[in-house]
């Protein structure tokens, strides 16, 4: 059996909201963001221009920022799933546009820090202002600043059956470039109008009942 290798969406995804969304709606200009996300979303502006305006709004300190993050949650059949990829051997990437600041909080307090994390990430100015960094910019599809597509074609091992897994907007470059997908909300409708073939998945128990089926056929 071929080995496998994962690549997973965190936003709405591994966690089960999107909670960089939710990070803007608590603590910026919503107006502000809403527009952004909108422009983004219409192609107008890159995921990184929408991230510098929405950025501007927004005021938190480094407690309320971990604060926060302690009160989101991760799809509540995650950890298994974190538990099989290990146990299989098999390679999983957290990828994401948003940031890891808020991220490897999330993940730290489920103990799952020792996840590859491949995500944007913040500078907190003066304890409350934040600043995006883009680290994989350069390697931006022009969309999106950190391009998924990118880091699955960078990292796919010869051999390997690269398995993706999102829900939205922003997983639509690194879905084309797996072999299977899991797909739900803006991806699967993404998957559909392209005529991708892709699973829908509700949570991550629906993704390990379809794993060992993978894993036989790959």
């Amino acid at each position: 059996m071929r080995k496998l290798q994962f690549f997973c969406d965190f936003d709405g995804t591994a966690a089960s909201r999107d909670v960089g969304q939710q990070l803007f709606v608590e603590f910026g200009d919503l107006p502000t963001c809403e527009a952004a996300v909108s422009a983004w979303m219409r192609g107008q502006i890159s995921s990184a221009e929408m991230y510098r305006r929405e950025c501007q709004t927004l005021r938190i300190t480094p407690k309320a920022l971990e604060q926060f993050a302690m009160r989101q949650k991760l799809d509540e059949h995650f950890p298994a799933f974190v538990h099989h990829c290990h146990q299989a051997g098999d390679e999983l990437f957290i990828v994401s546009d948003g940031f890891a600041a808020y991220i490897r909080l999330i993940l730290n307090h489920y103990a799952l820090n020792n996840l590859t994390l491949l995500a944007n990430d913040i500078n907190l100015n003066d304890h409350t202002k934040l600043e995006p960094v883009f680290p994989y910019l350069k390697h931006s599809c022009g969309a999106c600043a950190n391009c998924k597509g990118y880091h699955v074609r960078k990292h796919r091992r010869p051999g390997t059956t690269v398995v993706y897994i999102g829900d939205g907007f922003s997983d639509r470059c690194g879905a084309k470039e797996a072999d299977i997908i899991f797909a739900k909300h803006d991806l699967a409708a993404f998957c559909k109008s392209e005529n991708i073939p892709f699973i829908h998945f509700s949570n991550f128990a629906d993704v390990l009942q379809q794993i060992e089926k993978i894993r036989c056929a790959a």
